[in-house]
């Protein structure tokens, strides 16, 4: 037996980790204690932020941490000049990011940081960029991190076409990124007000197109795709005939359109068969029903 390394029984692990928890328990209750004891009597100095800072160091998301340090760090404020202001934040902002290193979805975390940007004397918002950038690169679905970028590029003046090239690095680095996808049919319309008359929509059935072809089962791209197709517009239609026979319906339209088409007949969409021009054309600007009621009054073409 001798030279060899002593093997410790599960039981014998188990039960040190059980006092390594109870220890850290007793530490943090007692300094948890301690704080609420400092903010009940309205102590709002040094020792506050460090006492926060160890306690919040270990769980991000202790809300009422965050709101006493917020307390303390606006009396600072008042006693300092305002070049010792910018580095009371800054240093403040280094912190929030240790802290979301234990927790990147901290809404606690994000939600300080926000409000500590608008106390600083002179943010700095191509560095929150660059850790929003950091954030999403580990998690592409970190809601936390995407609203708290949508902040910082309107404080920031980031423009849509910078935010929209954006997206298109995510997407083209994982097409499975559901929030790029996202983000980025809230940036198209800003752009792109008509999608009809603008030929990018082309380009975005391209690129959705070229998603199913990498992952027809991802429903990321699909969600977007319908998104695309329920941009269309009501347009105006001629109405060519309407024969009293057969009671149909033909419609000429100002360009070719696929199928698709939706018919709403006095305010109700109706489940109809559209035929092309000729059978075998799946891209027509002219298209025809039958069983088309005659006393409808009111008529609308979707596409």
């Amino acid at each position: 037996q001798h030279g060899r390394v002593k093997i410790k029984s599960t039981a014998q692990q188990e039960e040190e980790k059980r006092k390594e928890r109870e220890k850290k328990l007793k530490a943090f209750v007692s300094a948890r204690d301690a704080v609420l004891k400092k903010r009940s009597a309205g102590e709002h100095d040094e020792e506050a932020l460090q006492l926060t800072q160890q306690l919040l160091s270990s769980n991000p998301d202790f809300a009422t941490l965050w709101n006493y340090r917020r307390e303390v760090l606006l009396h600072l404020e008042t006693l300092r000049e305002k070049d010792e202001v910018q580095k009371l934040y800054e240093s403040e902002l280094h912190f929030i990011e240790a802290c979301l290193k234990v927790n990147p979805k901290s809404y606690g975390c994000w939600h300080h940081r926000s409000w500590v940007n608008t106390r600083l004397p002179q943010p700095v918002w191509t560095r929150e960029l660059g850790l929003c950038d950091r954030c999403l690169s580990l998690d592409e679905r970190n809601f936390h991190c995407w609203d708290y970028r949508r902040v910082v590029v309107k404080e920031s003046g980031v423009s849509v076409e910078q935010e929209l090239q954006f997206t298109d690095r995510l997407i083209g680095s994982n097409f499975s990124n559901y929030s790029s996808w996202h983000y980025r049919s809230t940036l198209l319309p800003q752009l792109h007000p008509q999608p009809a008359l603008d030929p990018q929509l082309l380009k975005e059935y391209e690129l959705a197109h070229n998603a199913f072809f990498t992952d027809p089962n991802d429903q990321s791209a699909w969600f977007y795709y319908r998104w695309l197709l329920g941009r269309g517009v009501c347009v105006c239609l001629e109405l060519l005939c309407i024969s009293g026979r057969d009671r149909g319906l033909s419609l000429s339209l100002s360009q070719a359109q696929s199928e698709g088409l939706m018919l709403v007949l006095d305010g109700l969409p109706q489940q109809v068969q559209w035929r092309s021009a000729h059978p075998r054309f799946r891209h027509s600007p002219v298209w025809s029903i039958s069983c088309f009621p005659l006393t409808t009054k009111s008529i609308h073409i979707f596409v």
